[in-house]
Formats: structure tokens, C-alpha cells, sequence
């Protein structure tokens, strides 16, 4: 691993500007849907979400979900296949909340959306899934033990979350991804930053354990990413 990834290295990502121009925020949104479909997380968090439903209705609460993208191919999957299952979806800028709004109109999707700051608010209870994609690798260790604990407290069944895995590889596989996907100058950025700022398996566990999420599991997906469930 080079010396750089050898530790995290949080630093501002341009999207998390709260002055960012709407036009480049928009093209980012884009740009990082285009890299989630790529990696294919839809279908791993699909085979979490649907072990849930043998027992009836289920409830999804999506945190952080940035433009909705995988909220919303989640919930035109369960529509196709006839499944009980209602998400709802979060973010801490208006913008974003806008954005899924708009992408779950276009495609007839009844999705709850509500603007909320993970770290300052409670998160509301009565879904039986709380998750979050690509989100803890912008927060530091102590707001990383502190989500973690108020997602296990709000879930009624079970938590998962995705996040990048910082290795060489995955720095790779973010710069030559991020430029074949999109033109977008602040993907291009933040998709490095973001990776820099990732953990490996064991410091997610390690964070986990210290959340209070004894029975935590963690294992590494493609591509250079890592999915953490657990009971509640």
C-alpha cells in the first residue's frame, strides 16, 4: 500500500461545499449514479434488503442518499417483483432531497424524502432496515461510532451499510472509473478524495465493535468496497 493509504486522510470534498453551483452539483449527482450502477451495489444491497421480506411488509430507510440513485433502483425492483417493501430516503442538503424527489416522480415510485442531519437529529424510527451507501468515509472516527449506534438504535430489524475500502487498488479503480463515467471535474476529485479517506475491513470493525454492534459482520465486495449488516 502506498505510504499515503496508510492511514485515513480526511479532506473537504467539493461536494461537500454547501456553496457548490447547483449545475456542478447536478453533474456530480450524475456522474456518481453512473459509477454506482457500475459497481453493481444495487444487487448487494438487494439480497440484504430481500431476505427480510419473507415475513411480511418491510420498511427501508436510506441516510445521506445523495441524488436517490440506489434508493430508487431498489424500489423499481421491488415494484417488478411484487415485494412489500416501502423505502424512504434522507440527505442534509435540500438540494438533494429535491433531486430524489424528482427521480422517484419520473418513474411513478411513492418515496418518502426527508431533509435530515444524521449527526444533529434523531433518526426516525419504525423502518425495519436503516442503511447508508458511500457515506461514513466523510465522517471522522468518533461520528462514525456515533451513526453507527443511532442507526443500530433506530433499525427494528437489521442495519447495512456499503463504503469504499482504501487500498491501492481501489485508488486505481476510482481515478480510471471516474474519468470513463463522467466529465464531471468534481467526481474526478472527490472520487480520490473519498478513497483516501476510506477505511479498511478491520478499522470498520474495529468502529463497529466500539458502536456497540457485537454482532457486526463485514466482508469486502466488488469492487473495492465493503459491506457491513447486522441484526438488531
Amino acid at each position: 500500500m502506498h505510504q499515503f493509504l496508510l492511514q485515513r486522510d480526511r479532506r473537504p470534498e467539493r461536494m461537500d461545499d454547501p456553496e457548490i453551483d447547483q449545475r456542478e452539483h447536478a453533474r456530480a449527482l450524475r456522474g456518481l449514479a453512473r459509477l454506482n450502477r457500475l459497481s453493481m451495489i444495487e444487487r448487494t444491497v438487494w439480497r440484504v434488503i430481500q431476505q427480510f421480506t419473507q415475513t411480511g411488509s418491510v420498511r427501508v430507510l436510506d441516510l445521506a442518499a445523495g441524488s436517490g440513485d440506489l434508493v430508487v433502483a431498489l424500489a423499481i425492483k421491488a415494484r417488478k417483483k411484487g415485494l412489500p417493501i416501502r423505502f424512504a430516503a434522507s440527505d442534509i442538503s435540500a438540494f438533494a432531497c429535491d433531486q430524489i424527489r424528482r427521480r422517484a416522480e419520473v418513474r411513478g415510485l411513492d418515496i418518502e424524502v426527508v431533509c435530515l442531519d444524521v449527526l444533529a437529529e434523531e433518526i426516525p424510527r419504525g423502518y425495519d432496515v436503516v442503511m447508508c451507501h458511500l457515506f461514513l468515509h466523510h465522517l471522522d472516527d468518533p461520528n462514525i461510532i456515533t451513526l453507527l449506534g443511532k442507526m443500530q438504535n433506530a433499525a427494528k430489524t437489521a442495519v447495512c451499510v456499503t463504503d469504499l475500502v482504501r487500498s491501492r487498488t481501489g485508488y486505481l479503480l476510482a481515478s480510471m472509473a471516474s474519468r470513463m463515467v463522467t466529465r464531471s471535474a468534481v467526481v474526478h476529485t472527490d472520487a480520490l478524495l473519498s478513497v483516501r479517506a476510506a477505511m479498511t475491513p478491520g478499522e470498520l470493525a474495529g468502529l463497529a465493535s466500539r458502536a456497540g454492534m457485537a454482532d457486526a459482520r463485514i466482508r469486502r465486495i466488488w469492487p473495492e468496497r465493503m459491506l457491513l449488516t447486522c441484526r438488531v
